[in-house]
């Protein structure tokens, strides 16, 4: 009760304080232009998700959720979230793309690009819900950098499970992340 009477207290200070007329300036968002890169190499890529993306992005109406609902195509405003950072410290950051694109039951699918030679490519797969229950609505939930590392590579963990990094067979110089054993997470190798 208290504390709610001090956060009441506080705003209407805060109302009072703020003259009438003044303005408040809001920043135009951009998709960052690491994250648009990243979604174009996965739309080009032969991988099934980015098939089904630039299919359901470009195509017709493929249906909706419900009669008055929105389409069932993709739409990166709504059924997109990404984090961006350099995983490895190599000054090139690895982009996080999580897509909340209907699926059945399972998690939303999502990828981590990395940079390789002059383009991107997908160094793993992911299956996250990426949203967290907050009363009423959901919000998107966190990619948490694990210290242990892997040929320099942080691991990370979301809420479907931690991952780890190997040596990409098919791309040298290239990292894949995989799934790790439950306990592993946290050792260093």
């Amino acid at each position: 009760m208290r504390c709610s009477a001090v956060a009441l207290l506080a705003t209407f200070t805060l109302i009072a304080a703020t003259p009438a007329g003044a303005s408040d300036r809001l920043r135009w968002q951009v998709v960052p232009p690491l994250v648009v890169e990243a979604l174009e190499a996965l739309r080009n890529s032969d991988e099934s998700l980015g098939e089904a993306i630039t299919r359901n992005l470009d195509g017709p109406v493929t249906g909706r959720d419900t009669e008055a609902g929105r389409s069932l195509n993709f739409d990166p405003s709504s059924q997109l979230s990404w984090a961006v950072t350099d995983l490895n410290g190599d000054g090139r950051a690895e982009v996080f793309l999580l897509f909340f694109i209907p699926t059945g039951t399972a998690a939303p699918p999502g990828v981590v690009m990395q940079r390789h030679g002059d383009g991107w490519r997908v160094a793993c797969e992911i299956a996250d819900p990426g949203l967290i229950s907050r009363g009423s609505h959901a919000v998107p939930g966190l990619i948490q950098l694990l210290p242990a590392r892997t040929q320099g590579w942080r691991h990370f963990r979301v809420f479907s499970g931690s991952y780890g990094w190997y040596p990409a067979p098919d791309a040298p110089g290239a990292m894949n992340c995989a799934p790790l054993p439950l306990g592993t997470e946290m050792r260093r190798r």
